[in-house]
Formats: structure tokens, sequence, C-alpha cells
């Protein structure tokens, strides 16, 4: 039976809830909280994943930096990490998120920076309601940006949604859009090779080798990904990805079209050693990742794009 999109919006948020009550109860503070944060001691969690988002992150915070009290909705901003990075440089933000345990880790996360902000000249602002009910999406060039990371493509009607952040923006406004694609079969291939090969986690090399048969078929098999509910419910990765990216060509000045992570992202946090050696082949194994998605033997399963409205 096909379920009505109130119910499918009720499991997403208890979804979502779900998520970020583990992200609240984790021993260090996760990188979507705090880009900024530097810890007393190495952290390869936060070592790699700042390496792996580095210059999508940096691209934003130079959008910002280049526009002094830039007006900024953050569309489904989930624990606040990218309405933070913009506030403490200065800008003026509104995030929304249908998880209430999500805006409330936002809001404890800005309580932390609060004096960042205000010595920045910056606000933040956080509301926990369906992201459809923005209020800006009803003003006339009234945003500067629309960011929506991993965002877009779980929204109800999404051509209607670009039209109405369309008509929201001011003539020369921007829209970022980073999406999580989804893998192809040579990224699962290169994915488990190296897994196969590489010291992983809780996995000594007799249990891989006592498994091989299920490694082979892993790689011919279809792979099958957790979506949620409403991504399922629009149609996630290639056709929702492919309507983004038709619709920002069709409409805006594209200024960057990039993937990337083609397969590091998937085990890197499942190696094992200690974290020097842990460092070292993050390290190679990220340059590699990079030259594999640079000359196209796999495509990047993460997408950013910063489009430019027309004037």
């Amino acid at each position: 039976m096909n379920l009505s999109l109130e119910e499918v919006m009720r499991q997403e948020k208890e979804v979502f809830n779900h998520l970020n009550n583990l992200r609240s109860s984790a021993e260090t503070i996760p990188l979507e909280f705090d880009y900024d944060y530097v810890p007393s001691k190495f952290d390869f969690e936060r070592y790699t994943g700042k390496k792996m988002g580095r210059r999508s992150v940096l691209n934003y915070i130079k959008l910002v930096n280049d526009n002094p009290g830039i007006k900024i909705v953050d569309v489904c901003c989930g624990p606040g990490w990218v309405s933070l990075l913009a506030a403490t440089r200065g800008a003026r933000v509104y995030g929304y998120d249908i998880s209430n345990v999500a805006i409330e880790n936002a809001k404890l996360s800005r309580e932390r920076n609060l004096q960042k902000i205000i010595e920045n000249k910056g606000t933040l602002e956080y509301y926990n309601q369906s992201v459809h009910t923005i209020p800006f999406l009803d003003d006339q060039k009234s945003v500067d940006l629309f960011i929506g990371w991993s965002a877009f493509h779980h929204l109800d009607q999404m051509e209607l949604f670009f039209e109405r952040m369309n008509t929201a923006l001011k003539d020369g406004g921007y829209i970022i859009s980073v999406d999580d694609i989804g893998s192809k079969k040579i990224n699962r291939i290169i994915t488990w090779g190296l897994k196969f090969i590489l010291p992983i986690k809780g996995l000594s090399y007799t249990n891989k080798i006592s498994k091989i048969g299920k490694y082979f078929q892993k790689l011919i098999q279809p792979e099958v990904e957790w979506h949620t509910p409403m991504e399922q419910y629009v149609g996630k990765h290639e056709n929702a990805a492919q309507k983004i990216e038709d619709i920002l060509s069709r409409d805006y000045e594209i200024v960057h079209n990039y993937r990337y992570c083609g397969f590091v992202h998937y085990f890197v946090y499942d190696l094992a050693g200690p974290d020097w050696f842990r460092k070292i082949m993050f390290d190679l194994l990220w340059n590699l990742d990079r030259l594999f998605v640079w000359t196209k033997l796999c495509k990047g399963n993460l997408r950013f794009i910063l489009a430019k409205k027309k004037q």
C-alpha cells in the first residue's frame, strides 16, 4: 500500500531524530557540529572527514567571506554545522529542519559558539518545521543563498521547490547543492578489493580468505542502498540528482560542478592499526581516490554544485 506524504514525513522525522540522538550521544564532538573545533590530540575521524570535504567547505566559506552580511537559508539544516560555519563568519543564517532533535543539537552548538557569532556580526536562527513552509520562499528577492547539503533530493515536488527558491533569490543570488549520488559497479569493485587487501577492524585475513566467495558475490550482485522514507518516496540518487543538475544548468550560471569521494569514504573508518598507520594509509588512499575520479576511472559519489542566478 502506498503511504501518504504525511505518513512518509512522519517516518522521515523519526529516522532523523534517531540519527541525531546517536550524534548527540557520541563521546567526541561530531564533525557536523563544529567544523572549526581543534581537538587536543589527533582525531582520525575528524582528520579524514575534514580532508574529504575540504574543497566543498572552502568553496562555501569563500562565498560567505566574499559577500559580507550575506543572508542564507539552510534547507534541511540537520545539527546545524553548515549554518554555523557561515554565522561565525558574519552571515545572517536561518536553518530549518523537520527533526526536533537535530534542531535541539543545532541550538546547543550555536550557544557554544555564540560569542564568535556576535564578534563577527553574524546571526543564527533555527526553526523546527518542514522546509516546505519556509516563509522566505514566499518573499520575492529576499535571500542571497539557499544551501542544501544532502538535502534537496529529500524534497517532495522538487521542481516546484526550486521555482520558489528562484523567486525568493535576489538577482545574482546563489544555490549550493551537495548530493550523495550513489555508487557504480566500478566503485564497488575498488572498495571491496581494497577492503580485502587492507587491514580492517574485526576482520582477520583468515576470515577474509574463508569468505572470498562472498566478496565476489558482492561484486556481481546489484547494490542495495539504504534510503530514508522521503528518499524512497521521491526517488533518490541518479534520478533526483539529475533533476537538480538539469534545473540548475537551465536557470543558473554554474560556478562549480564536480564530484568527489569515489570509494575511500566507504571503508576508511574501518581501517585497523595505530593512528599513525591509519593516517598514512588514508592519505595514500585519498590521493588515489582523487586520481581515479579526476581520470574518470570511477565517478565520485558526492557532488557539489554552486549556481548563480542569472540577472
